[in-house]
Parts: structure tokens; sequence; C-alpha cells
């Protein structure tokens, strides 16, 4: 029953911070608005909403913890932690105290001083709720926050001095009784954070010590143990930026620290694409509003069902998700991970807005692969700047990219190129594909420097991206070539080989508009093992794909040349074909890489040919490779014969005409000596 009864809590709990999150967003929302209209009269009524939503939120939490110390289900998370840090988050927290009373908070914590091994996020909660008690005792004075070392122990001490009211002592002395058992007064607030900070120093392995002098002074303190490793020792957190606070006072001049707009850069990309996703319209739209106060586009979703339909159909997928946790049927932990089935941390960021900010709720929404937890209710300040921080790390992300494709490191194991090590390597079978423009270099010669590129630049633009969306990546440019693999199916090279020439037929209709002269440009692929990987040294690496096959793509690419061919593929990619059937093809030619013993066959893909053409040399199709055949058993006559026909049926078959002054040479001249029929590719290309 009692079970029951905390699980009950517990939910009506999380409730009430969702309702009072509705009200903080609104309230924000309309103070933004109130701060830059002229009539700033209403503003000084919403900060006070605000800060007693933020109040409320607190206890809330309180009760959580209440709850959880009570079933022993608080975990601490033991680390290295640096007490100054901690105290800077304290001092900073009630900043604001000082316009309501006399009363100043001081950090004295020596910044040289050892970590201690804690709980971070515990810590400053046992420093914040001292901290509160000491400000509701103490009436004028100094409220210190310092620290000693002592042995193999850190003491920490937060004393107030000055005139100290003690009425309120009275509380102090329930420490014994158990939280569930306090009186509930206007006062108990006191009892009740002394009652968790003490707990929670217990479960540190220490207990809370108490020293007054009545009417003057009041000093709590504890120990700790030092940290043997600290872990910021060379890089220490930032600690004049701790948690955004909520108060009567900075709730909203905080907040509008946001007029810095935020965009891609300034070279006028489109702005930012948020998804925010609640259940709560209110949420919704009170969010929306803001975040496109500051320039970002929104589109909203009511439910995770919807927010996936969203992400899978929209023309431009959003830069980053603001997703509830709380929603019914697909809570935002299924709709995290579902999104993470297509898209990685680093490429689409996902931030969880949540009332429930316990810490098996933030494990569970990282490990579903959120970026970042927030919770309910929130500062705007602080919910944009880790907007920020998100958008920037995805656009620097995406920026590495452009040089390092995410396939390669998606085939190295990796979702960031910051995981990325020197001689990491992995063993695939692709299809290798390369293809260049023909007679570049002769175009080139009546260009200038900046007109070869922008010829580059225009070119590459058209047909690249057609790589990608037949399921390859693009390795690297060498000059006017490009180098593509295609880790999954030969069929997608081939397909992409097409759809290329189709890009090709478009642009040279555009350059015939501008007075150019049309391009043609040839393509070879090959199928077979490679090892993909990183070389160079520790301060620069890049990565590359090292294999026979690499080479062998590269010079059947070039043999496009010497036989007047658009796609020519090796055997292999032929036989790797799921459907060969559907494509236009013929048996070419056997050639050999120097150096190697064994041949392989080559053959011509037609498909991108002139319809005229591709039906001229299906027509021509048998009779052409039989001249090979005959070709190949140094029967030149009746392969001369063969080809003649070729020719005569297709003045514009470059392969045939070939054949046909090859067998003449043989009739005439007769075979090289230890000639085998097999063409040796003498230059490396």
């Amino acid at each position: 029953m009692k079970e029951l009864t905390n699980n009950f809590l517990k939910n009506v709990s999380y409730e009430l911070k969702r309702q009072l999150s509705r009200v903080h967003t609104a309230a924000s929302s309309l103070i933004d608005r109130v701060e830059d209209a002229d009539d700033k009269r209403l503003a000084p009524d919403l900060r006070d909403i605000l800060s007693t939503g933020k109040k409320m939120s607190e206890l809330i939490d309180n009760l959580l913890d209440a709850g959880q110390l009570q079933s022993k289900e608080i975990r601490l998370s033991i680390g290295s932690v640096s007490i100054d840090s901690c105290a800077a988050v304290v001092v900073d927290h009630f900043k604001h105290i000082s316009k309501k009373k006399p009363l100043h908070l001081i950090n004295k914590i020596n910044p040289n001083l050892s970590h201690v091994q804690a709980d971070q996020k515990r810590l400053r909660q046992i420093l914040l709720n001292l901290a509160k008690v000491l400000i509701e005792c103490t009436k004028t004075g100094f409220i210190e926050v310092s620290a000693k070392t002592e042995s193999e122990n850190l003491v920490l001490i937060i004393s107030s001095t000055g005139n100290i009211k003690n009425e309120k002592l009275r509380y102090l002395s329930k420490t014994g009784q158990q939280i569930e058992d306090l009186e509930i007064d206007k006062d108990s607030e006191i009892a009740f954070n002394f009652a968790i900070a003490k707990q929670l120093i217990e479960l540190h392995g220490d207990k809370i010590h108490i020293n007054s002098i009545p009417e003057k002074a009041l000093k709590f303190s504890f120990k700790l143990p030092l940290a043997k490793n600290k872990f910021f020792e060379n890089n220490p957190p930032e600690k004049n930026k701790p948690d955004e606070p909520f108060s009567i006072d900075t709730a909203v001049s905080q907040d509008k620290s946001h007029e810095s707009r935020f965009t891609p850069d300034a070279h006028g990309e489109k702005p930012f694409k948020i998804l925010v996703v609640d259940d709560e319209p209110t949420v919704c739209h009170f969010l929306s509003q803001y975040l496109r106060m500051l320039d970002f586009s929104v589109i909203e979703a009511n439910s995770g069902v919807q927010a996936l339909e969203m992400v899978e159909t929209e023309k431009e997928k959003p830069n980053l998700i603001l997703l509830d946790v709380m929603m019914p049927k697909m809570n935002g932990f299924e709709v995290c991970r579902q999104i993470r089935r297509t898209y990685p941390s680093s490429e689409l960021p996902i931030i969880l807005l949540t009332a429930r900010g316990q810490m098996n709720d933030v494990v569970e929404g990282f490990k579903a692969g959120a970026n970042d937890y927030v919770t309910k209710p929130f500062s705007n300040s602080e919910l944009v700047a880790r907007i920020k921080t998100h958008l920037q790390l995805a656009h620097i992300n995406a920026a590495y990219s452009r040089f390092v494709p995410k396939e390669f490191l998606k085939l190295l194991g990796h979702e960031s190129i910051v995981h990325v090590k020197l001689g990491e390597q992995v063993h695939r079978e692709m299809t290798i594909f390369f293809a260049d423009i023909r007679s570049f270099t002769a175009l080139s010669e009546n260009m200038t420097p900046r007109e070869n590129f922008e010829f580059l630049n225009s070119y590459l633009k058209r047909v690249s991206p057609v790589i990608w969306e037949n399921g390859g990546f693009i390795d690297k440019y060498i000059g006017d070539a490009m180098m593509a693999l295609f880790p999954n199916k030969a069929d997608d090279a081939l397909a992409a080989s097409i759809d290329i020439m189709n890009k090709i037929e478009i642009y040279n209709r555009h350059r015939h508009k501008s007075g150019y002269e049309p391009i043609r440009i040839g393509m070879g692929m090959h199928t077979g093992p490679v090892v993909l990987g990183t070389i160079g040294y520790s301060k620069y690496m890049q990565g590359t794909v090292i294999s026979d096959a690499v080479n062998l793509a590269s010079r059947i690419e070039n043999l496009t040349k010497l036989y007047g061919s658009t796609v020519l593929v090796s055997e292999q990619t032929l036989f790797h074909l799921k459907y060969p059937e559907k494509h236009n093809y013929r048996f070419l030619d056997l050639i050999r890489v120097k150096g190697k013993k064994h041949s392989i066959s080559v053959f011509e893909i037609f498909d991108v040919d002139d319809p005229k053409v591709v039906k001229i040399k299906q027509n021509t199709r048998a009779d052409f490779e039989q001249g090979v055949y005959l070709y190949h058993s140094k029967k030149f006559k009746g392969a001369f014969q063969l080809f003649k026909d070729v020719a005569n049926a297709n003045k514009k078959d470059s392969a045939a005409h070939l054949y046909v002054r090859r067998c003449e040479k043989f009739i005439y001249d007769g075979m090289p000596k230890g000639w085998d029929g097999v063409e040796t590719l003498q230059e490396k290309f």
C-alpha cells in the first residue's frame, strides 16, 4: 500500500510540474512581449508568476527526493568534483537576495583546493538546501561557504554571521524525525530542506554538524573524502556560468540575453529549422513563438507519431528536435529511439523536455539517443543556449562531412570524426566507380583558372548528388575526375551512371544555350575487396581506400577513351548485378594490368547511348561478341569481316572500328611475338 501511495504521489508531482511548465512557458513569452513594448507595467507581475512557479517546482523536486530517500531509491554517481565550482553555483543562485534584505553570500573557497569524491548534482543540492536554511534563519549579515583540508578529507563549512532568528532554530532540532513525520506549517520548509540535505550527506558517508551562537552565528559542516584524481586538472569547469536560476529579479533579465539571432552563417542560408514536439498545445504555441522571435524556423507536432511522420515526410528535415518525454501512446524515449534508427545524434540533435528530472529518467533519455535533457520548467535562456550549442556542433559535423563522408565514418564504426584514430581499417567488398570529363585539357586551355573552377563546380554540383541518391559516397575528387564507392550493391553504381548521364544531357542543353560546347564523360566500375581506413601521422591523417581493385577501376574508366564508350564495367561488377538482364551490354575485351598474370573481361554498358544507337548495338551484339571471340582465338580474317559489318551498321561504333584496325594490322603485319590475345595496359592511369 505504501508503495502504491508513493507511486501515486510521484505521478501527481510530475503532472504538477507539467502544468507549472505551461504557466512558465506562457509567462516567459508574455514577458518578452511586454519588455519589447512601451508599456512595461505588467512585467513585475509576470516576474512574480515566474518566481512563484520556480519555487513551487523546487518544492515538488524536494517532495520527489524525499520519497526516493524514504524508499532508498537514490543512487549516487560518485566522481571527482570541484568544491569551488559547486560553491559558485550556490552564490550565483542567491545573488538576488541582497535586493530583498541586507544579506550577502560569499564564496571563500580556495580554487586550488583538491577535488572531492562526491555526486556533483547531489552536492550542489546539499549546499543549496543548507543555504536556503541559513537565509531563512538570518535577518542580516553574511553567509559564507568555505572549506579546509583535514587528513584525507575536505571539511565543507556553510555559515551565517549576523542577526540570527532564534525562533527558526527549533526546526533544526527535529533532525531525528523522518521526513514524512515533519509538521506542516509556513516555516516547515526549513526543516524539509535541512532533512533532505542531512540524508544526502549521510548517503555520502558522513553526518552534518551544527554549531550555533544564539542570535549571532549558525554553522553547518560535513566531510567528504578527497579525490584521488582531479579529472578537470588541466581543464577546470567554467564556474561563472552555473545553472540558470529563476528569481523575481533575474528571471527575465537573463532571458533577454537571447537578442543575438542565430542563423547558420552570414551567406544567406536558410534559418535553422526546429521541430517542437509536445502534447500540450500551450507549451507548443508559446515555445514556438519564442523561438520564431530568434529567427528560427519552427514546425510543431502534438504527438510522437506525428513527429515521426514529419521527420520522414518533410522536404527538409529539421536541424534539431525539442521533444517532450511524457506523451500519450508514444513517449519521447520511444520517439527518440525510432529517429536514431535513421539519424545519428551528430546529424540530428534531440533535446528532451520533461518534468521528470530523476537520474534514472536522465539515463534512459541518453540511452534512447538524446543529446541533452532539460527539466521543466526551464529558463528560456538556458534552453536557447543549449539549442545553439547543439546546432553549432551539428553544423561543425556537417562541415566535417564535406571532407570526410559520414558513410566513410559509419564503415569504420563511428558516428563522429572525433572518434576516428590513425590506422583504423575495415575490409569490405565494394564497387569502385570512376568518372572523368573527356578532353578536359583541351577545354581548360581556353579558360582562366577562375573559369576552370567555376566550370568544375558547375559540373560536379549536378552529378555528385546522384552518387548519394543511389547509395554511394564520393571518396575524392582528382581534378576533373571523381572516385566514388558503393558499399551495398553493384546495381547502385550502375544506376548512378545512368542517372549521371541524364544530368549531363540536361547540363549540355544548358551549355548549348549559353554558347558553350557540350561535354562528354567516361565512367568505369570494378567490384572487389578493398581496405578502407586512415593513413598519415599524429598531426595529419586522411581517409583513403587501398586495393588493387581501385587501380583496376581507374584503368577500366580510362579505357572508355580507347573504345569510345561511356560506361565500362569489369566481369566482377557485371556478375554482381542482381538483375543484369535489365541492362544492355556486350562483351568488349580481355585486359591485363601490367605486372599482373590474370586477365579480366570488360563489358560495355550501352543503356546510356542514344536510343537509335542502343537499337543498333542490340541488333549487332551477337556479331560483335563473335568477332571478339575470333579475335582472341587469332582468327583475324573471320573477326575482321564481322567487325566490318558491325562498323558499317553503326558508323559511330568506335570499338568496332578499333577492332577493324587491329585485325588489319595483324593480317598484314602478323602477330607480335608472344601475343596471347589479351590487351596489356601499359600505362597507370
